[in-house]
């Protein structure tokens, strides 16, 4: 088994040994006798309350719509024609996506609570500093294509619930789950200093998750982007995303 599959896999166990109950009363998950259900970037994702298995659902969920799903409980009821209805409407997540899961249902403290206040992503490695910066080179990757298409770029993060927001190029603030937003920063390059991206999160995004996992979340967090502008240049059907997360896309 694979590093990060075996990483899962703990992950998977751990989940198992909490309480399901107070997940589900603390996020207000919808659930049945099967499934919890949990919404992320857009997507909601199921969690088999027997086996601890992650999937993902094929058809974004705006936040509007997942808020109507929560309000119902239960099933979710899918808004439209009911896409989320059919198996092969479901796939498997990819091994960030799933880790970032576990950690969110079963670490978050009793407090914890998004406190709509700020701080630089590469910040948070001063206030963990013996963790390191297991991320550091992920915005530069990304940096390039997103400068290249900044219009596009825009239309993906307004299409994730992003509203425009700051003074940067390319300013959104958007929801990385329906309890905490994150806010993105693209600034052109000029004469005097390359382009950059950067990344703001809640302060208090580590009463909900371990630092580490902050990074498999923000991982996932640009390779939606990624995958987003992609298909705005490309168009191409939505495929497999397992292992996503493992596998960073190269622009050349």
């Amino acid at each position: 088994m694979a590093n990060f599959d075996k990483m899962t896999d703990d992950g998977r166990k751990l989940f198992l040994g909490y309480a399901q109950e107070r997940m589900i009363r603390k996020y207000g998950l919808p659930s049945d006798e099967t499934y919890l259900y949990f919404w992320m970037l857009c997507r909601v994702y199921r969690i088999t309350r027997e086996e601890g298995f992650v999937e993902e659902c094929r058809t974004p969920v705006s936040p509007e719509a997942w808020a109507g799903m929560r309000a119902q409980g239960g099933t979710p009821a899918w808004p439209g024609s009911g896409e989320g209805t059919g198996e092969d409407a479901w796939r498997r997540a990819s091994n960030g996506v799933a880790m970032t899961l576990y950690d969110v249902l079963c670490y978050a403290k009793d407090d914890a609570a998004a406190t709509g206040e700020f701080i630089n992503l590469n910040s948070l490695v001063t206030l963990i500093s013996a963790a390191g910066n297991p991320g550091g080179g992920m915005m530069s990757k990304y940096t390039k294509p997103f400068d290249a298409h900044p219009d596009e770029l825009g239309q993906v993060l307004a299409s994730l619930g992003g509203v425009p927001q700051g003074k940067a190029d390319v300013s959104y603030e958007m929801p990385v789950f329906d309890f905490m937003n994150v806010r993105f920063q693209l600034w052109h390059a000029d004469e005097e200093f390359p382009a950059m991206t950067e990344i703001f999160v809640d302060k208090g995004i580590l009463s909900y998750m371990h630092y580490e996992t902050v990074w498999y979340l923000m991982m996932h967090y640009m390779m939606t982007l990624d995958r987003g502008l992609r298909e705005k240049l490309s168009p191409e059907p939505d495929g497999g995303r397992a292992g996503e997360d493992e596998n960073f896309y190269s622009w050349s």
